[in-house]
């Protein structure tokens, strides 16, 4: 079966794709929204066994990672300081697509680590909370400072 590479250059509100076939040959690039379907229609009903994909770690893979993990046979997050040193030249969401399809093509892709999902949800619920934590902390802080400032006595503050 003829196999075909996607790169994916993510933004949050496009993302950018280019698919390269076995020879190098520009299948197809477009500029979709950040939306399940709209890449969905990119793949052009593809068997899930044609389709390898890469895309750049970012903040925001951890959604489109999941769909093309059941949808994709091949799918790669790079680590994008590897990504960046076999940059040449100009740098736009286009040639990134491109050049991710071609590293993906050639076998050069420095995969970043991706756990589990659940593991990934676990630690977003632990990142949660220890942001929730600090700003609780902060605002206490502030609170006793004003009153400090205010030379208001509360027992809670020396």
């Amino acid at each position: 079966m003829k196999q075909y590479y996607v790169g994916l250059d993510l933004g949050t509100k496009w993302t950018y794709a280019t698919m390269i076939d076995e020879e190098k040959n520009i299948i197809k690039e477009a500029k979709l929204p950040c939306e399940e379907a709209a890449v969905e229609r990119f793949f052009g009903g593809i068997p899930k066994e044609c389709l390898n994909v890469v895309m750049e770690a970012c903040g925001i893979w951890h959604g489109l990672y999941d769909y093309l993990v059941e949808r994709c046979n091949v799918v790669k997050v790079a680590n994008p300081m590897q990504t960046k040193l076999n940059s040449s030249g100009k740098k736009t969401d286009k040639l990134d697509s491109k050049r991710l399809a071609e590293l993906l093509k050639a076998g050069m892709i420095n995969e970043s680590y991706v756990p589990r999902k659940d593991a990934r949800d676990y630690r977003s619920k632990i990142r949660h909370r220890q942001s929730m934590v600090t700003i609780s902390t902060e605002l206490k802080n502030q609170i006793h400072a004003k009153l400090r400032e205010e030379n208001i006595k509360h027992p809670r503050i020396r």
